[in-house]
């Protein structure tokens, strides 16, 4: 009997270490196809949403995903007003207050997108492009070597990916950053294959994040995440999301 006893006591407190009592958060994200976007029914799909929506039912809780334009997403987690962010790349600005997990959620290559018709040279080093306009999306990270030379650099924003695309094709820009997967998949979402291309170096290799908002101080399910995701980049879910969606995530 007591035998019994002291099992069900470390069994509790191991349930309560491994923080498996469910919870309900809010994670909110951005318009990035094919990582995170909202389908025709309304419905919140892409290969980063079902990683974090695989790993945290693992982990006993349940989420809603809420899409929103980044600048918006980031507010509402600094204020609290939403638990977690994704996929945000890492930058001394956003760690004042967001909470990153140690685990890289997605590693994206950043490449640069110009006009066929256009000669643009580039070599890797962005100093090769100072003397042309880039088209940026407002708010978005494009890497550490980017946000560095960000203010030497002729810099026209917009809303979106899709815009910045446009202002290419008027001449208002001449090259524009973007993850492979996400400008491959809207170059071809547009029917720009024929007209836009993309340079053949990339600029960076950069590591994205789930970031848990700080002002909740999440850093224990932070934690959890990262100890499951761990676990989950060996199941064979984690491999069957990657084959759905035809791609192969770099590590």
């Amino acid at each position: 009997m007591k035998l019994c006893k002291v099992f069900i006591i470390l069994n509790f407190f191991t349930i309560l270490n491994l923080g498996v009592f469910s919870g309900h958060y809010k994670f909110v994200t951005i318009e990035f196809f094919p990582l995170e976007y909202t389908d025709s029914m309304g419905k919140v799909k892409g290969i980063a949403v079902e990683i974090v929506e695989n790993i945290m039912r693992n982990l006993g809780h349940t989420i809603e995903i809420e899409v929103y334009p980044w600048t918006r997403s980031l507010l509402l987690v600094k204020l609290g007003k939403a638990d977690a962010i994704f996929t945000a790349y890492q930058n001394p600005e956003r760690e004042m207050y967001l909470d990153y997990s140690k685990e890289v959620l997605i590693w994206q290559i950043i490449y640069f997108y110009k006009l066929r018709s256009k000669k643009i040279g580039f070599s890797g080093n962005l100093t090769d492009l100072k003397d042309y306009r880039i088209g940026v999306v407002s708010t978005i990270s494009y890497g550490q070597i980017f946000d560095e030379l960000r203010k030497e650099l002729m810099i026209d924003t917009a809303p979106s990916l899709e815009v910045s695309l446009n202002q290419l094709l008027i001449g208002r820009v001449d090259i524009i950053p973007s993850n492979t997967y996400v400008g491959d998949n809207t170059v071809m979402k547009l029917g720009l294959e024929n007209e836009v291309k993309k340079l053949s170096v990339p600029l960076e290799k950069v590591p994205s994040f789930i970031a848990f908002s700080k002002i909740k101080k999440l850093t224990n399910l932070r934690d959890q995440f990262d100890i499951e995701f761990k676990r989950f980049k060996k199941s064979k879910e984690y491999q069957h999301i990657l084959d759905k969606y035809g791609i192969q995530l770099i590590d």
